[in-house]
Order: C-alpha cells, then sequence, then structure tokens
C-alpha cells in the first residue's frame, strides 16, 4: 500500500475558472504505477487536468488526438525502447508550443543532455518543487 501525505502550499489553482478558461492540462508520462499515481493526485491537488500514458508511443497517440496538451511532464528512463528525451524529438514535432518537464531518480550527470528551454526536476521530488517547475513552465508560455 502507497500513502502521501500532501502539504497545502498556498491557494490552489482553480480548476474551474471563472472566465470560462479550461486549467491547464499536463501529460504525465511515467512508467512506474505507483509514481504516476502519486504524480496524477498532486498535479490534481495543484488544479492542473492531467491525462497519463506509462510509455512514449503511448504519450504519442495521446498528442495526436489533444491539441489542449499545454504541458509533456515524462520520466527520463522508461522501457519499451523510448526514453523521455526520445520522446521528445517526435512530441515537439507534434506540438512545437508544447512546455516539458523531464523528470529522473539519477543525478543528472548520468543522463543523457537535458535540452535547452526543458526543465529538470529530480526525483523524489517535493509538490512544492513540482508545483514551482509547472509555474515556471507555463508562466513563459502564458498557458
Amino acid at each position: 500500500m502507497v500513502s502521501i501525505d500532501l502539504p497545502v502550499i498556498g491557494e490552489r489553482r482553480a480548476v474551474a475558472r471563472d472566465d470560462g478558461v479550461s486549467p491547464t492540462k499536463v501529460l504525465l508520462v511515467e512508467d512506474d504505477s505507483d509514481l504516476q499515481l502519486v504524480a496524477v493526485e498532486a498535479l490534481r491537488h495543484l488544479g492542473y487536468a492531467v491525462l497519463t500514458a506509462n510509455e512514449g508511443n503511448g504519450a504519442l497517440e495521446i498528442l495526436r488526438r489533444d491539441p489542449e496538451v499545454d504541458v509533456l511532464f515524462t520520466d527520463v528512463v522508461m522501457p519499451k525502447g523510448m526514453s523521455g528525451v526520445d520522446l521528445l524529438g517526435p512530441a515537439l514535432e507534434l506540438r512545437p508550443d508544447l512546455k516539458v518537464i523531464l523528470a529522473s531518480g539519477y543525478a543528472r550527470g548520468q543522463l543523457p543532455t537535458i535540452p535547452a528551454g526543458c526543465e529538470f526536476l529530480a526525483k523524489p521530488y517535493r509538490i512544492e518543487d513540482l508545483a514551482a517547475c509547472l509555474i515556471k513552465v507555463t508562466a513563459a508560455s502564458g498557458a
């Protein structure tokens, strides 16, 4: 059994906004089902709409179907031959305006080079770190 306590930080972002604008939509790509569950709960707690995939090809299919995804939040190391960094090329080809957060439990020096314009979030991360990273990427785009 997995248990997580999420601290309240500042005000939650409003899921339903008065101005009729939908919340920022995040595509979470995480192959570990327990980590995916925790991350989904954290993202929803922060007021984001969340879609999930457990590998790169599934993520690309979602990006093809849903033009409203604003942020790609992906694990760097994933199975099935496509890492999070490998996913970026085809994802950004489909959606050049996509904001990207890469996460990993490996030290940054052990990973492939993180492309410019992408944020990096070290695992394990606190909800405050996730919130700050999301605010940073979405503020740049106005999403």
